[in-house]
């Protein structure tokens, strides 16, 4: 059904409008040179105005301007951050199942600590606090409690009323209002409340990453976390002016050499925490409830959660030993990833001039103006990739054996183009590792104490019919900021 027009017109396909040409690509080796080749196949930037709206960043430009924005913004996502996003993870984790613990043990009338199983309806809505505050956190270095973030989380003095979280949240929730309104407009007496909401999380996000980012440089910018590594790597970046060999006026040089303004390091920060924070929460939610759909697949997982933690407490476990021994829950993040990405393509454009491609009906030569879109969707169900058994949902197809049996991810899978969640080329998302990172820390959490069941609709459905009713639920998806599940299917967490 997803991949249905691609097997009736081809791998490759344009279609023709008043408004315009637009070719939808669905091959990996023409993917792979439409993300290598940059220059030539332009992200189209008059589509991605709207996240400019603190200022430009690494996902809004192109050209030299892209090359300074990517040489500055890459470096903060490195392995010491990466150790800040994995505590911080199984810190949430943890806060998140304790949480629901204390929320069903209020329900009922008991203590958290005898509380059993907990019933949770939309796993989702719980996922993205946690993804907030483990950025907030490896982004600022400001730390929140999980029970604070899904009610109204404690301002920070003197920088927010809201605090980061909230704001953040009401940021992505209304992010079209945010971005589409201007604040003359959201500003007016008579606007709805939410809007006089959404002003003011802009107002006061911005006004929060401004103080941060002084704290941050009267203190020489010391420490790991994303914005600290970004002010660092700027303000080296700005001693090495003349490194762009640019065109254009002595302003312009001047811009492309020197490091990120107060805007475009908050245009930045912004873009992370949109990019980063729903896909990890619709990824780890995803993810959890496909082991519900199929036990067979948790106890595989479990089996490796047993090995890395000796007590239910996985807190303790370090991210340099643990974070490589988890094969297997990188790989179910894989497979849930090329069967419910939340990334349905990659933009392209030919705004730069025409272009020429090959193509497996011969080369395709493409007007200027042109818009290119890479269908992940149909390229992650494409059997000639994947296999006869593409719509499974099989995470084992990710690993296999080397030669003293043990298991390893599987090399030169899939083929190079074929799978790009986070894009690929030069253009690939910075945050990947971070979002992994992060996933397989919450995912071990929650595996440590807990099994995951699809919650029945009363005690008369069988399992069978649960699980049909939750993949009927996670095949239908909406777009919002990413492709996500309308309703997710309500989950029994037990006690292990």
């Amino acid at each position: 059904m997803k991949r249905r027009l691609h097997e009736t017109y081809g791998s490759c396909f344009q279609i023709v409008s008043p408004g315009g040409v637009a070719i939808y690509i669905a091959d990996a080796d023409i993917a792979r040179e439409l993300v290598t080749r940059n220059e030539a196949f332009p992200k189209p930037l008059e589509e991605l105005g709207v996240l400019n709206v603190f200022g430009i960043n690494v996902a809004t430009t192109e050209g030299a301007m892209w090359k300074k924005h990517r040489r500055i913004t890459t470096p903060p996502f490195n392995e010491r951050n990466s150790a800040l996003v994995w505590e911080e993870s199984l810190s949430q984790g943890g806060g998140m199942i304790s949480y629901l613990q204390a929320q069903s043990a209020k329900k009922f009338n008991v203590p958290p600590e005898s509380t059993t199983s907990v019933k949770v309806e939309d796993l989702m809505v719980h996922t993205m606090t946690l993804a907030l505050n483990v950025f907030t956190y490896a982004g600022f270095g400001v730390s929140s409690q999980f029970s604070d973030a899904e009610s109204v989380p404690k301002a920070t003095p003197g920088l927010s009323k809201m605090g980061p979280t909230l704001t953040l949240r009401t940021i992505l929730e209304n992010i079209a209002i945010v971005v589409a309104i201007p604040p003359a407009l959201l500003r007016f007496r008579f606007a709805p409340e939410l809007w006089h909401r959404c002003l003011a999380a802009k107002e006061e996000w911005f006004d929060y990453a401004q103080s941060l980012a002084q704290q941050e440089q009267s203190e020489k910018a010391r420490g790991d976390t994303l914005l600290t590594n970004l002010l660092r790597n700027a303000r080296d970046d700005e001693t090495q002016r003349g490194e762009e060999k640019a065109q254009g006026t002595k302003l312009e040089r001047t811009r492309l050499s020197a490091g990120l303004d107060k805007n475009e390091i908050a245009g930045n920060i912004f873009v992370f925490s949109l990019a980063g924070s729903e896909t990890s929460a619709v990824t780890i939610a995803t993810a959890i409830t496909q082991l519900a759909i199929y036990p067979d697949m948790q106890d595989w997982v479990f089996d490796e959660v047993q090995k890395v933690y000796s007590s239910r407490r996985p807190e303790g476990l370090e991210y340099a030993t643990t974070y490589p021994q988890l094969n297997r829950i990188r790989a179910l993040i894989h497979e849930s990833l090329r069967l419910y990405g939340p990334t349905p393509e990659i933009a392209k454009s030919t705004n730069n001039g025409p272009q020429s491609l090959m193509t497996p009906r011969g080369p395709l030569h493409i007007p200027a103006g042109v818009q290119i879109h890479v269908n992940n969707v149909a390229m992650h169900l494409d059997p000639v990739y994947w296999g006869n058994d593409v719509e499974n949902f099989r995470p084992q197809r990710w690993l296999s054996r080397d030669t003293n049996g043990k298991e390893v991810p599987r090399p030169d899978f899939p083929a190079k183009g074929a799978f790009m969640p986070w894009a690929g080329g030069a253009r690939i998302c910075p945050g990947q590792k971070f979002s992994l990172v992060e996933m397989c820390a919450v995912i071990v959490t929650v595996l440590a104490g807990w099994r995951v069941e699809i919650a029945k609709l009363s005690p008369n459905e069988n399992s069978e019919a649960a699980k049909q009713r939750a993949l009927k639920a996670n095949e239908d998806r909406t777009f919002r900021i990413t492709l996500q599940p309308q309703n997710s299917p309500a989950l029994m967490f037990v006690r292990r």
